[in-house]
């Protein structure tokens, strides 16, 4: 799954890929040491969960926007408001909804050229 979503973040110009973590521990490391404006995160992470390495992605690199990947989106958009959550997209809409959510969350960057 890593492999095809990188492969469609980067047919999204101006998309670049900063890193691909393994765990939540390890997106939190990552994002703290490469400071992305957006990090894409799964729910379903060993180690530490997509809300739960959110919170400390926010605590490490706070201009980061955060979109959680799930299968479980309807439930956890339904569920207490997340904070540390920009937005949240269940796995079979991911190729419809990211360009949606990249263009909410950065206004114009998917028409600007590559």
């Amino acid at each position: 799954m890593r492999k095809s979503l990188c492969d469609f973040l980067g047919s999204l110009p101006p998309v670049e890929i900063a890193g691909v973590a393994a765990d939540g521990s390890d997106a939190a490391d990552l994002c703290a040491k490469v400071r992305p404006d957006l990090a894409l995160i799964d729910f379903a992470m060993p180690h530490l969960n997509g809300l739960e390495a959110a919170r400390a992605l926010r605590l490490r690199c706070p201009g980061c926007l955060v979109v959680i990947v799930s299968n479980f989106a309807p439930f956890l958009a339904l569920s207490d408001p997340r904070p540390d959550v920009d937005a949240i997209i269940d796995k079979i809409d991911l190729p419809r909804e990211l360009p949606a959510v990249i263009d909410r969350l950065f206004p114009g960057v998917l028409a600007a050229p590559k």
